[in-house]
């Protein structure tokens, strides 16, 4: 399953890069935009949860981990500085009540998100497997087929064997 987990390390690497870019500067900010937006703050809290449910369903329980902690501490960061956008801090109190009602928000998403990501792990897998023998099946073979033709700089051969009466040879001999 070469060239199945490099892509998927791949597509990982650049979802990472680009949680990046929003997961670390718009948390702690997050109370300026009420001027542009409006008193509702509470509508910004997506810029928690989409981090949060983007990163456990790719990274699983660490980057849930990892996303709760960054994420809670920028709430911290960007209430203690800027407080409700109105130029003074927080109280000590509203950011630990934020702080709290945001970390059980996020343990909830975290968790669905990873169960999410598990189960379309076990999809994946399922997809390219032979149940019985755990084996690549032939989807598996087209898909590494078709991105093997696609690297011009290596030929290419495909030898595909039929046993005739195999059923006869896995009835008597069982099942490998």
């Amino acid at each position: 399953m070469r060239i199945t987990e490099t892509t998927t390390t791949k597509v990982k690497s650049i979802q990472a890069g680009m949680l990046a870019v929003l997961f670390v500067p718009v948390p702690a900010l997050h109370p300026l935009m009420i001027g542009l937006l409006g008193p509702p703050s509470h509508l910004l809290w997506w810029v928690y949860v989409a981090p949060v449910a983007l990163l456990s369903y790719t990274f699983g329980a660490r980057g849930a981990a990892l996303s709760i902690v960054v994420g809670i501490s920028l709430l911290v960061a960007g209430e203690r500085l800027f407080g409700s956008g109105y130029g003074e801090a927080a109280s000590w109190e509203t950011t630990f009540s934020l702080a709290v009602a945001l970390a059980i928000t996020l343990v909830l998403i975290a968790s669905l998100s990873v169960y999410a990501g598990h189960a379309a792990s076990k999809l994946r897998q399922t997809a390219f497997t032979h149940p019985l023998t755990r084996l690549p099946n032939r989807h598996y073979l087209d898909t590494e087929i078709a991105a093997a033709w696609k690297e011009p700089h290596h030929g290419h051969a495909v030898l595909i064997l039929d046993i005739d009466d195999f059923d006869a040879i896995n009835s008597t001999l069982g099942y490998v």
